[in-house]
């Protein structure tokens, strides 16, 4: 009934215009986390917490992350400080409960980013990430469709495969293509073509930049079966190694989750961790620690499950027609 009554209330909800948080939109962002709460409790998915700082962490190459520092005792100057990481997910920690027995779980936090900013970005924005046992990845894509249309009340779902869309869209194969196709198909939309470093970059840059402004308006839009090189953590395909069983959703244009069929092999998990350090290395970047906590418990024994990541901030925005996430969030960037 709370949840109902905070419905009501927004049921003429303005855009806000100001860039700041309302009373009215922060009501209707209760609303939301209260709707999702009880979406998971229905189901029986418990709520977990787990630590924002880590002394591993995620080594995306495409992500870089705030740090700081421990001091033991409080002195600054200790030999044995050592920096630890803001996360940028709680999926380490998740598996890590994950191994040690727990049912199906899930998590609202804060995630930390650097140099993220803009209409849809923030530096510091909150995460829903949850894990389903048992589940397969379009089993996931159900319950995240579920909870997508409970939350923007939308109606209209479209499914492709990663390569019936860059078909469908460009008319390329995503697993067949070269630099020199991508480039060509990027002047012929009035783009200027980047000097990538990889294929899997073209085509990460042709998705942002021509598929998603096509997808349909008022629909939620599910991609599934990504390639491989875009899918550090995910099951590969048992029909087709090229490809991994990742999956997107997008509402209105704008990334709303991202999924896997979870690899829980902790050897294969290792090698693509230091394999993802190793492209690090290759753009210039600094590699980063392992979480060696996250791959001992691998080695105990984690059960198959499909797992998903979704951008809170960009649900309640586009739920609540909002026009950039510092409507719904209490303090921008720059009000820090």
């Amino acid at each position: 009934m709370v949840v109902k009554r905070l419905f009501d209330m927004c049921e003429n909800k303005f855009v806000s215009e100001t860039g700041n948080l309302t009373i009215e939109a922060a009501v209707f962002r209760a609303a939301c986390l209260s709707k999702i709460r009880e979406f998971f409790r229905i189901r029986e998915v418990i709520e977990v917490e787990t630590p924002l700082l880590f002394r591993g962490c995620s080594v995306d190459c495409h992500l870089d992350l705030f740090t700081s520092c421990y001091h033991p005792n409080g002195h600054i100057d200790s030999v044995e400080s050592e920096q630890v990481f803001l996360h940028s997910s709680p999926e380490f920690g998740m598996k890590r409960l994950l191994a040690k027995g727990f049912p199906d779980i899930f998590q609202i936090c804060k995630v930390f980013r650097n140099g993220e900013f803009g209409r849809i970005h923030n530096p510091e924005f909150t995460i829903l990430e949850w894990y389903r046992r048992q589940f397969d990845m379009f089993e996931l894509i159900e319950e995240v469709i579920e909870l997508c249309s409970a939350i923007t009340d939308s109606k209209t779902v479209k499914k492709w495969s990663y390569i019936q869309l860059f078909k469908d869209f460009t008319g390329i194969d995503p697993l067949k293509t070269n630099f020199s196709e991508l480039a060509d198909l990027c002047r012929s939309k009035s783009l200027t073509p980047i000097t990538w470093e990889t294929v899997t970059d073209a085509l990460q840059f042709v998705m942002s930049e021509i598929i998603e402004p096509l997808l349909p308006d008022d629909t939620l839009c599910v991609v599934y079966n990504f390639p491989a090189q875009q899918a550090i953590l995910s099951q590969l395909d048992e029909t087709d190694s090229r490809l991994a069983k990742r999956f997107e959703v997008y509402y209105n244009k704008v990334e709303l989750a991202n999924g896997f069929q979870e690899l829980t092999d902790p050897e294969e998990n290792l090698r693509r961790l230091k394999e993802e350090n190793r492209k690090r290395e290759n753009l210039k970047k600094k590699p980063l620690p392992i979480d060696m906590k996250f791959i001992d418990a691998l080695k105990s024994g984690m059960p198959p499950c499909s797992g998903v990541a979704m951008g809170v901030d960009r649900l309640i925005m586009l739920a609540g027609k909002y026009s950039k996430i510092n409507d719904v969030i209490s303090f921008a960037w720059e009000a820090i």
